[in-house]
């Protein structure tokens, strides 16, 4: 699979891996919530809340690591039935699979705009711990935005370069 690092500006190299580690690290953080929730459950003490802050962490961390899996080429992708192909199509395919990600990236901007504009001009709240719902929308729309320019700038490169197909 062609490695698109090169063709981006070092800016969004970085402010793609600063957002994974962001991502990871609200993932320890869950895990951490997560420990502390059934360590306390076995003590009969109890912890309110753990789960409206893992639905939340979760969220938002795997729409972090979304620009990271485009940059580097690792969505899940089907190879077993592209391996046998030429380098030329293999390369064609990878095009297209950019291509339909960036509109999958661009839908669900969107759309999750329009959602946390609901949540936050509603006031939705988390039943527990009155978290606001459109807190978390904030890093995953920054999340979808830079996984959309990430893959346009890729989309971009391949117009700029002569093609091998």
């Amino acid at each position: 699979m062609p490695n698109h690092t090169n063709n981006l500006p070092i800016f969004i190299v970085r402010a793609v891996d600063a957002l994974a580690l962001f991502g990871g690290a609200i993932l320890v953080i869950v895990v951490l919530v997560n420990v502390l929730a059934t360590l306390l459950n076995a003590l009969t003490i109890g912890f309110a809340g753990d789960f409206e802050l893992t639905e939340m962490g979760i969220a938002i961390t795997v729409f972090c690591f979304l620009p990271l899996c485009q940059r580097d080429s690792a969505h899940v992708a089907a190879d077993i039935f592209t391996q046998g192909l030429g380098a030329g199509v293999r390369t064609f395919l990878q095009h297209i699979a950019t291509f339909i990600s960036l509109l999958i990236a661009l839908m669900l901007l969107w759309r999750m705009s329009y959602g946390f504009i609901d949540q936050w001009q509603y006031g939705y709240q988390t039943a527990i711990l009155q978290l606001p719902h459109s807190a978390a929308y904030v890093p995953i729309l920054m999340a979808l935005l830079l996984w959309s320019v990430v893959a346009l700038l890729q989309l971009m490169s391949i117009f700029r370069k002569p093609s091998n197909v």
